[in-house]
């Protein structure tokens, strides 16, 4: 049962202590900044390879070339892989 009309409140919103304490934030360095950074490190190169040819990459011709030819993907499919990768550590 409820205790009062408060607890309703809380049960009807969600809006209880430990909710708000929860989705709490503040301007702290916390581990999902770091997983961010260490995203970003990796896809990096990956996505240097598909667009530019770094890193023993085939550049974006190559990869569009394997991906529409070898893997029948439609172009605009292989494109956005290619622009997704790329962009993702800007994102």
């Amino acid at each position: 049962m409820v205790a009062d009309s408060h607890d309703a409140m809380n049960l009807l919103t969600g809006a209880g202590d430990d909710m708000k304490a929860f989705f709490q934030t503040d301007d702290t360095w916390t581990g999902l900044d770091s997983c961010g950074i260490t995203l970003g490190l990796v896809m990096f190169p990956h996505g240097a390879q598909k667009l530019l040819g770094w890193y023993g990459g085939f550049g974006f011709s190559g990869t569009m070339g394997f991906f529409t030819e070898t893997m029948h993907l439609p172009w605009i499919v292989a494109l956005l892989v290619i622009v997704g990768e790329s962009s993702a550590v800007w994102g």
